[in-house]
């Protein structure tokens, strides 16, 4: 859907930037939502803490990048 938009305007380099950041974004948030999934249906203690540190990493290097 996304690279529908950036292809309708093809001289346009701003709204290929743009959709090339909602792009990363995405796969981000996506890797994000997959590790949480995976600490959740593993019930061992250590590995759903160790999920969570690496997801609220992630959700800080999100949102310091974009």
């Amino acid at each position: 859907m996304l690279r529908g938009l950036a292809m309708k305007y093809p001289r346009s380099s701003t709204v290929r930037k743009w959709v090339a950041t909602c792009m990363v974004a995405k796969s981000a948030k996506a890797g994000i939502r997959g590790t949480k999934l995976v600490g959740a249906a593993i019930p061992i203690g250590a590995l759903g803490m160790a999920t969570n540190v690496i997801t609220n990493l992630g959700r800080a290097g999100v949102r310091m990048n974009y």
